[in-house]
């Protein structure tokens, strides 16, 4: 009997992520590929700058990828749309505070 792998969580292929600024194009991520299985704790380490924070905001469907694919099982992050996924399936813990002024707790 063969064992096939399980499908990934969640799953980045070749991502690339460019901003532009004036004339000026920063790639901050180049052909990233990744798969997280379901039940498994992953950290996201480098030094500051190196695109932690881009990789998660990809991967969390808070930005879309200037290529590649977000895949959350198996389904396009495109398909699936971000609003969605977020809404239903991610959730984000920023490390300012960016809270809304006008809402209290209550």
């Amino acid at each position: 009997m063969s064992e096939h792998p399980a499908e990934p969580l969640l799953e980045l292929s070749g991502l690339t992520r460019t901003y532009q600024s004036g004339s000026r194009r920063r790639v901050v991520l180049k052909d990233v590929s990744h798969r997280f299985e379901a039940g498994r704790m992953y950290a996201v380490v480098g030094p500051s700058g190196s695109g932690k924070t881009t990789l998660l905001s990809l991967a969390s469907g808070l930005d879309a990828p200037t290529g590649g694919t977000v895949r959350f099982r198996g389904r396009d992050m495109a398909e699936l749309g971000r609003g969605r996924y977020r809404n239903r399936h991610a959730a984000t813990v920023f490390q300012s505070l960016n809270l809304l002024t006008y809402m209290t707790a209550l």
